[in-house]
């Protein structure tokens, strides 16, 4: 007999029993329709991750750290106390200096480079407006203050190519003393909604130590600067201001109350630009080779995949648990049809079927009950996601939500691999009924009533 012929012979066995046959798929397709839901909800949910990520970070760009991971060799055995354990799993730190970021601005395939160091909250008065904001950034104006990385990937986003960093003024450099850099959302915080009249306008920024009990009040720093420019809203950096790193040591050492407290600890950050994605991973290998800490969008993106395996294989495990015991059900199906056509496999042995035959047209209609239980599986999984994409954009939209995410996506080899997988599971269940069908008598199978 050909394959052909099996699949024939199994779908005409199946028709005859249509209510049985559905109950048993039915079965099946629980099981199939839970897996493609969960793991189309853990792939829309990581797409979403993902897409934000390459959204809002340049795919060239590598980000420097002075502290690095490093793998811990602390074992069970140890026995180390809470002061030791802490040291043992502390982050390595290396100083990003002046003759490393030399090092890597002369690196092959470096493009551009920027160093930023975070501010603690400082009073910023504007206006007559003064409010305490984290929102100051240091920068070291030897180098970028804006990356070409940055600055073409919200032009790529905005669509617009001619979109320029600063809507009014003009960037600052080294050679510009105590000016700063203001983004429009800074302003917007502020009260100020004319953009254009805060360039060339005073800002006083300020440092305010906690006053202690017993401490002698040490007298706040106070700085004042001109606006030099302003940072369009667009930009990742609008919500901040930002001066030279020159300025914010001040800052720094002052709150920190260490006269050389940015010597000792350096840039927080350090963001470099390679100029084509293919050498991310060199130039990223090269620097952590000197032991600092190294991010990428590659390394992210690779990080969050290996995140959302586990999980979608954790949300998935429901699924197989239902599929397998679905196939309880095949194996008592196949097992009560061998029973009901027992003659007529004795008249098919008689005629000069063999065993393997046999046992692969019982395998056959096994297969072909996963298969509907797969097919059914797709179906209602397709229509509980939609289901559930209504009555989430209804929730959405009642609060007020413009853009409504897309948490669900099933990408091709889910819906085949599941289909696949309800199959395989059916065939397993249908070998021993199989088997124990192709070892009948023909003899005795014809005499059974």
């Amino acid at each position: 007999m050909k394959f052909r012929d099996y699949t024939k012979t199994a779908l005409r066995n199946l028709r005859r029993r249509k209510m049985r046959t559905f109950l048993t798929a039915f079965a099946v397709s629980i099981g199939t329709m839970l897996i493609v839901l969960m793991v189309s909800l853990g792939v829309g949910v990581q797409k979403l991750v993902v897409d934000s990520i390459k959204a809002n970070t340049p795919g060239n760009s590598i980000s420097i750290s002075p502290y690095k991971m490093e793998e811990s060799q602390v074992k069970l055995e140890d026995n180390l106390d809470d002061e030791e354990l802490q040291e043992a799993i502390k982050p390595k730190f290396k100083l990003i200096n002046r003759e490393a970021l030399e090092e890597i601005k002369k690196m092959n395939n470096v493009e551009d480079i920027a160093v930023y160091n975070n501010m603690p909250s400082l009073y910023i008065e504007l206006n007559g407006t003064k409010k305490k904001y984290s929102s100051v950034m240091g920068v070291d104006l030897n180098y970028s203050v804006f990356t070409s990385a940055q600055i073409e990937n919200i032009r790529i986003k905005e669509k617009k190519k001619d979109l320029n960093v600063i809507s009014y003024g003009k960037i600052i450099t080294k050679e510009d003393k105590n000016s700063v850099l203001i983004g429009e959302k800074m302003l917007k915080k502020l009260g100020i909604n004319d953009y254009a009249s805060a360039v060339g306008k005073e800002i006083t920024l300020t440092a305010k130590l906690p006053d202690v009990q017993g401490v002698p009040q040490i007298e706040p720093l106070v700085k004042k600067f001109k606006i030099a420019g302003v940072i369009n809203e667009k930009f990742n950096f609008s919500d901040k201001i930002i001066v030279s790193i020159n300025e914010a040591k001040d800052f720094l050492n002052y709150i920190n109350m260490d006269k050389n407290y940015y010597d000792t600890k350096g840039p927080e950050n350090v963001e470099v630009v390679v100029k084509d994605l293919k050498y991310v991973s060199s130039v990223s290998d090269e620097i952590a080779k000197m032991d600092y800490g190294v991010t990428s969008i590659e390394s992210m993106i690779k990080d969050i995949k290996s995140v959302f395996t586990v999980i979608q294989a954790i949300l998935s495990i429901v699924g197989i648990i239902i599929v397998f015991v679905a196939s309880i059900g095949v194996i008592n199906t196949m097992t009560m049809s061998i029973y009901e056509r027992t003659r007529s496999i004795g008249i098919m042995k008689s005629l000069g079927a063999s065993r393997k035959d046999i046992r692969f047209m019982f395998i056959t209609e096994s297969g072909a009950i996963g298969f509907i239980g797969g097919i059914m599986g797709i179906l209602f999984s397709t229509l509980n996601t939609q289901i559930i994409k209504f009555a989430m954009e209804a929730f959405l939209k009642s609060k007020g939500v413009k853009e409504i995410p897309q948490i669900f996506a099933t990408p091709i080899w889910l819906v085949l691999g599941t289909i696949g997988f309800a199959i395989l599971i059916s065939v397993l269940a249908g070998l021993y009924p199989a088997s124990k069908a192709s070892k009948l008598d023909p003899v005795e199978s014809l005499r059974y009533e």
